[in-house]
């Protein structure tokens, strides 16, 4: 008796490469022997020739993957209200006063013009509004926070990947842009993103 492998396994095996190259290429296997009796070449499947030319995904600040690009909106209103002057705590007796506004109260009423807040927040209370966001995901709109330090913290509203918009100090020349980074005198950035409208009074 023969050792050798019977054409039977042969063919068996032969089925089961076929079956795997037609998956793997996301082809059916009738097109797959239908190109084997013509003798020509198994081209890959539809979707999967799709797959090789697809256009990559929208691209975060960071240049990564994703869709989010920021809310314009968001910046808008920020830079239009450029030179509003500072006042510790101003901002807070009700949302957009006619009068100077402290840092939390200048993001405050950002937020409310843009209709993604109502009521105030202090920055203690921003570092946990709204979503949490990885720094190196953030994008214009979402706001920065650092929390601790001289004057209990402070805040801004993020611009781009380099700047941001924010009220500083008094004697500062009130809303202005300004460049940030991963930490503000040694304390990390906390970026929170705008999830929905949030009523905080």
């Amino acid at each position: 008796m023969s050792k050798g492998i019977s054409g039977i396994a042969v063919a068996v095996l032969s089925a089961g490469a076929l079956f795997i190259w037609s998956g793997i290429n996301n082809q059916d296997m009738l097109t797959s022997l239908r190109y084997l009796a013509m003798g020509k070449a198994i081209p890959a499947g539809e979707q999967h020739r799709r797959g090789a030319r697809a256009t990559p995904d929208p691209l975060t600040p960071e240049g990564k993957p994703g869709g989010y690009q920021g809310n314009q909106n968001i910046v808008s209103i920020a830079a239009s209200m450029k030179g509003t002057p500072y006042l510790f705590g101003g901002g807070h007796g009700k949302a957009c006063p006619d009068g100077p506004m402290d840092c939390s109260g200048y993001v405050s009423c950002v937020l409310n013009k843009a209709g993604v807040m109502t009521g105030t927040l202090t920055t203690d209370g921003f570092k946990s509004w709204g979503q949490k966001v990885d720094f190196n995901d953030r994008a214009p709109g979402d706001i920065v926070v650092w929390v601790g330090g001289a004057g209990g913290g402070h805040m801004g509203i993020i611009a781009d990947k380099d700047t941001m918009w924010h009220n500083p100090c008094t004697g500062c020349g009130g809303v202005q842009k300004a460049s940030y980074g991963a930490y503000r005198d040694l304390r990390p950035t906390i970026v929170r993103r705008a999830r929905n409208v949030r009523r905080v009074d």
